[in-house]
């Protein structure tokens, strides 16, 4: 039976099968089909990894970028929806530090990886990206006339020993020459086995699920069908739960601390997505079972999820309880994750455990308003 690829042409062309989220797909496929050629996905353990830290590299910074950008100059009108000025300059920043010639000019290697990429794909590069190209007159006529992103995660318990360097983000020791080798990125978390030094924290938890014999099968399961699940997950995790989560946080508690001002528009706009995150993980992530994608034990996948939730737990009691309270399957799910990892899952809390009654303190009383928290 031939495989289904459902598309809309003008999105990555990846939708497909029975998992969605498009690296999500492209990983399966270059697994499950023989004639795949090895370069798209090397079998090298190191390369698969370095890979994986490029696509979460992707997720929330030039998708967030290009996205962001797009929707709120030309997506957001077509939609009969407002657009946010400051959105559009916040997303143009994280494509563009710099503002030569507009965007993309100032990046020649970029430029010229983009030729050579449509170049290694031809004629199908053009072909998938038809209905694109041929909108985009329509598009610039019409906008003509208008005036117009890390957490700390937990450890699997697998007795695998490792060293734990603190890099402390307030201090920005994230910049320092020392770790800028490490992570020129200048986010956290990032690890170095060896020589061999990765970041983004799905790719971390892929690579040690691979790299140490020790790591349990149910962390990342070797079955096919169940790897493209939990990378589905993850993927939708970067696009949704963390886009609310993050954006509350940092709009309610990082901003100021950084020396920026409030932004309650946004913090409003990332509650909304973090209440529909949450019903997502109700109603379709958990339905069939205690952990994500019907598992009986949890992945990877159930330990970054759930690590992202915990900031939650700065909110005041009331707004906590406000926001989660409806997920029943949700709240289980952390406990049991919880209960899995004990005594490790509060041991790589305890900073954030030790900051909440602090922080809760300091909070100004705000009936109906997110309260601040914070993602240590």
């Amino acid at each position: 039976m031939a495989l289904k690829v459902y598309a809309d042409r003008i999105s990555p062309p990846s939708r497909a099968i029975l998992i969605f989220c498009n690296h999500a797909i492209l990983i399966y496929l270059s697994c499950a089909f023989p004639g795949v050629a090895n370069h798209w996905y090397p079998g090298d353990l190191f390369k698969r990894a370095k890979i994986h830290s490029i696509l979460d590299w992707h997720h929330s910074n030039l998708r967030r970028g290009s996205a962001g950008l797009s929707f709120n100059t030309i997506v957001a009108p077509l939609k009969g929806l407002p657009s946010y000025a400051q959105v559009t300059k916040e997303s143009e920043q994280l494509q563009s530090e710099e503002d030569g010639h507009r965007i993309l000019g100032p990046y020649k290697k970029v430029l010229q990886w983009m030729e050579d990429t449509k170049s290694a794909t031809a004629p199908h590069f053009d072909e998938v990206h038809g209905v694109l190209f041929k909108s985009q007159k329509g598009i610039r006529e019409w906008m003509a006339t208008q005036s117009g992103k890390t957490e700390l995660k937990s450890k699997m318990v697998n007795g695998i020993d490792f060293e734990e360097i603190r890099v402390d983000i307030l201090k920005n020791q994230q910049y320092s020459p020392e770790y800028k080798a490490i992570n020129p990125m200048y986010q956290v978390p990032a690890i170095a086995d060896g020589r061999f030094k990765l970041f983004e924290s799905h790719a971390i938890l892929i690579y040690i699920s691979c790299a140490f014999p020790g790591v349990a099968s149910h962390w990342y399961p070797s079955d096919l069908s169940k790897r493209a699940k939990i990378h589905s997950v993850l993927d939708w995790h970067h696009s949704n739960l963390r886009r609310g989560a993050a954006g509350l946080v940092f709009n309610t508690l990082l901003a100021p601390i950084k020396g920026l001002p409030l932004n309650p528009q946004a913090a409003k706009e990332s509650e909304q997505i973090l209440i529909r995150s949450l019903s997502k993980l109700e109603n379709f992530w958990l339905k069939d079972g205690r952990f994500l994608v019907g598992s009986s034990q949890p992945s990877i996948a159930d330990l970054s999820l759930v690590c992202e939730l915990m900031q939650l737990e700065l909110l005041s009691e009331e707004d906590r309880h406000r926001i989660l309270s409806p997920y029943k399957k949700v709240l289980q799910w952390m406990e049991d994750t919880k209960s899995a990892t004990a005594p490790h899952f509060d041991e790589v809390h305890r900073v954030l455990f030790k900051a909440q009654k602090g922080i809760r303190e300091r909070m100004p009383t705000q009936s109906g308003k997110p309260e601040l928290k914070s993602k240590m």
